[in-house]
């Protein structure tokens, strides 16, 4: 699945902004999330993404995307 430039990309941090020296919790679905997926698969040139810690709600997955694999 390809996602447009309007779709923010996730990080899949388990919390909105990760703390510094400390390894990262990650969200239970960013191997299905095609959020997660696109960063592995986006151009390395798109700057027009945007790229965030976590794009759901701690503690939902509202913004949850299935990647149909």
């Amino acid at each position: 699945m390809i996602l447009s430039a309007e779709h923010a990309r996730c990080l899949a941090y388990d919390v909105p902004h990760p703390v510094r020296k400390k390894l990262p919790e990650w969200c239970a679905r960013r191997d299905t999330c095609a959020r997660a997926l696109a960063l592995r698969s986006d151009p390395s040139t798109a700057t027009d993404r945007v790229i965030e810690y976590r794009v759901c709600a701690v503690g939902l997955e509202d913004a949850y995307i299935e990647a149909g694999i």
